[in-house]
């Protein structure tokens, strides 16, 4: 076997003796995982999908010798070929918006309902070592403290699993517990599971990853301080 695995046509499938990075890639077997990914997942790959698809080249790759993804959107014959410009942009952003929103307004509810509201602060900043970070809520109970991360990740494997290395790399410092809250109720416990396996780096035992209804029973583990509203 020659040492740059080829097939000339078609969606490539890799022998296991190969990786991604010792294949010879054609514009056909990509144009061919273009459209397998879109049958998959019902939208068309961005740049952050490639790492984690056996099918189809790195960023890397794809800039090197095939003019980037925007050309290859170009070549599938897509109106919309750059997704960082313009109306798709801000419609994403729009969208990331309301339900980064809407899911913190709901936490914030939990929390502020079981702990009283004093002792549940929003955008908390947490020092650690040399540099600080914001939290979504800092909560205090009678026994110390706790951070939580609220964040709505998409719900396609591939990209929900970069979500959580981001997060993970994020607070590998972190020198308390910290619940990162996935408030998306498309992805399922089989997600979480097979997403935290199968990460391995920036772990901290102090960052545990959980679905909104495992966190709802997570919280009454601690007891909370009085409330200082009560006579």
């Amino acid at each position: 076997m020659p040492k740059f695995y080829k097939q000339s046509k078609g969606l490539l499938v890799i022998p296991k003796s190969k990786s991604k990075f010792h294949v010879s890639w054609t514009l056909d077997n990509i144009l061919s995982g273009f459209r397998h990914f879109y049958k998959e997942n019902e939208r068309w790959p961005v740049g952050a999908d490639l790492k984690n698809c056996d099918y189809l080249p790195n960023v890397k790759t794809l800039e090197r010798n095939f003019g980037g993804i925007t050309n290859i959107r170009s070549e599938i014959g897509l109106a919309e070929t750059n997704y960082s410009k313009g109306e798709t942009r801000s419609n994403k952003a729009i969208l990331l918006h309301k339900q980064g929103f809407e899911a913190e307004q709901n936490v914030y509810k939990i929390l502020a309902n079981y702990y009283h509201e004093p002792f549940v602060h929003n955008q908390a900043r947490v020092v650690l070592n040399d540099y600080a970070l914001k939290v979504d809520f800092l909560i205090y109970h009678s026994k110390g403290k706790y951070a939580v991360d609220v964040f709505f990740p998409d719900k396609e494997q591939g990209r929900f699993t970069n979500n959580v290395c981001a997060k993970f790399r994020t607070y590998k410092d972190f020198q308390f517990k910290i619940y990162l809250c996935i408030f998306n109720p498309e992805i399922t416990q089989v997600n979480v599971k097979r997403t935290d396996k199968s990460i391995t780096t920036n772990r901290n035992r102090n960052v545990d990853l959980v679905l909104l209804s495992e966190f709802e029973k997570e919280i009454l583990k601690y007891i909370p301080l009085k409330d200082p509203y009560l006579k």
